[in-house]
């Protein structure tokens, strides 16, 4: 299984509410006030960050 870090609560959040599975979380390398959030590596999640990409 391939996994798909995001780097932002606020897109990890978005992501989990069109159900999109949160596999876990983990401290930022560098940063230590931050976290990476790990989903699975999907064509539903590539889709949806697509989508939000154009959308900006």
């Amino acid at each position: 299984m391939r996994e798909y870090p995001i780097f932002t609560q606020r897109i990890a959040g978005e992501l989990m509410a069109k159900g999109l599975r949160l596999l876990r979380t983990e401290p930022h390398r560098t940063l230590d006030k931050l976290h990476v959030f790990i989903f699975e590596d999907s064509a539903q999640l590539r889709e949806t960050l697509a989508m939000k990409k154009s959308n900006k």
